[in-house]
């Protein structure tokens, strides 16, 4: 069942990133293509400048000097310092709230399995069809009262 939770998260990770991910991209081709008309530079120059750049490395090796260049290099640093956040936020987003991570038969056989734990271990009564409420465990010292 880990198997299931860790691809499930994954597989949904990577559908929401992917339209960021390709932002990113196009963005990076974009001023590589302008860094590379501006600058009169080789593109294989004009490619390293896009990576070093947007990694924040910024070896200083490769830097615009006309007007065009540095315009689209602020606008290139910007753009991409945003995207990644944005690209991050969804990946975290997508693991930590998969509203779909368990199934409800899932969440049945598990919340059925609690009730037989806890009949077995005598935390409530014999008479008693549901678990017990939050306030329940916290009153018997099972929770933490910050919950």
């Amino acid at each position: 069942m880990r198997d299931h939770v860790i691809l499930s998260s994954a597989r949904a990770a990577l559908n929401r990133t992917g339209p960021v991910f390709c932002l990113i991209l196009g963005t990076y081709l974009m001023a590589t293509f302008i860094y590379w008309v501006a600058e009169d530079k080789s593109y294989g120059d004009s490619l390293w400048w896009g990576v070093v750049t947007w990694s924040t490395t910024g070896y200083g090796d490769q830097f615009p000097v006309t007007g065009l260049g540095r315009i689209a290099a602020a606008a290139y640093m910007i753009t991409t310092v945003f995207l990644m956040m944005f690209a991050a936020a969804h990946v975290v987003a997508a693991v930590v709230e998969d509203r779909n991570l368990f199934s409800h038969e899932e969440q049945e056989r598990m919340e059925g399995a609690l009730w037989l734990i806890g009949r077995r271990m005598d935390l409530f009564d014999a008479d008693s069809t549901e678990l017990p409420s939050l306030e329940w465990f916290k009153e018997k010292g099972f929770a933490p009262d910050e919950l």
